[in-house]
C-alpha cells in the first residue's frame, strides 16, 4: 500500500517521502470491467476513477464499455465503444507500469459473465476508497470478476485522503496523458480549430 514519512536529509532539513504503490504484477486479484453512462465529462471522470480503483484494489481493468445513454445528448449513435473515441493502445501502453489493463475477459469468463453469474456493484461518486477495499475487494476475490455500474460521472470521492495521493495523481495522469482521443478525431479537432 501506499505510505508516507518524514525523514532528515542534508543540513538536518525534514523531508516527507511517499512509498509509491508497487508496480502491477501479473497476478492480480480478478478482473474489474464497467459499463459507463453519461456525456464525455462524466465518462471521462468515470475511466479515471475506474483506473485508480483498479490500481487500488491490484486488480485488471477490462477497458471500459460505453453505453448509449449519450445518443440522446447529440452524440452519433456510432459512439458505443471505447476504441471509437479513444485510443485504446495508448491507453494501455501509457498505464502499463500501474495498471493491467485488457481489451475483454478471457472467454470463459466472458460467457459467465453473459450468465450474470458475477457481482455487480452500481457505487456513488462520493464512493470511498474503504468501500472498496471492504466491500468490492473480498467479492472480487472470492469470484475473480466483477462488475461496476457507473452513472453518476465517477465511482470515487472526489478528494481523496492524503495517504492516497499516489492515487490522486494517477488519475490526473489518466485525465491529462493516458486518456488520448484517437488519431483522427484529435486531426478533426484541429481541423475545426483552425476554421
Amino acid at each position: 500500500m501506499y505510505g508516507s514519512r518524514l525523514v532528515k536529509i542534508k543540513n538536518g532539513a525534514m523531508c516527507l517521502l511517499a512509498f509509491l504503490v508497487a508496480a502491477p504484477t501479473v497476478q492480480t486479484n480478478g478482473f474489474i470491467y464497467a459499463k459507463v453512462f453519461g456525456g464525455f465529462e462524466k465518462i471521462r471522470t468515470s475511466i479515471c476513477d475506474l483506473v485508480a480503483i483498479a490500481r487500488l484494489l491490484n486488480a485488471t481493468l477490462v477497458i471500459p464499455e460505453i453505453q448509449e445513454s449519450i445518443q440522446s445528448k447529440g452524440i452519433s449513435s456510432k459512439f458505443k465503444s471505447f476504441s471509437y473515441v479513444y485510443n485504446e493502445e495508448e491507453f494501455i501502453a501509457a498505464l502499463a507500469n500501474d495498471v493491467v489493463i485488457v481489451k475483454s475477459l478471457p472467454p470463459k469468463l466472458k460467457a459467465a459473465r453473459k450468465r450474470k453469474q458475477f457481482p455487480t456493484f452500481k457505487p456513488k461518486s462520493s464512493a470511498s476508497p474503504n468501500f472498496y477495499i471492504s466491500e468490492v475487494l473480498p467479492k472480487l476475490k472470492q469470484a475473480n470478476v466483477i462488475g461496476l455500474v457507473l452513472i453518476d460521472g465517477g465511482c470515487l470521492q472526489p478528494i481523496l485522503p492524503p495517504n492516497l495521493v499516489e492515487y490522486q495523481r494517477l488519475r490526473c495522469r489518466v485525465a491529462f496523458h493516458s486518456l488520448q482521443f484517437r488519431p483522427e478525431i484529435m486531426a478533426l479537432g484541429h481541423l475545426m480549430v483552425e476554421r
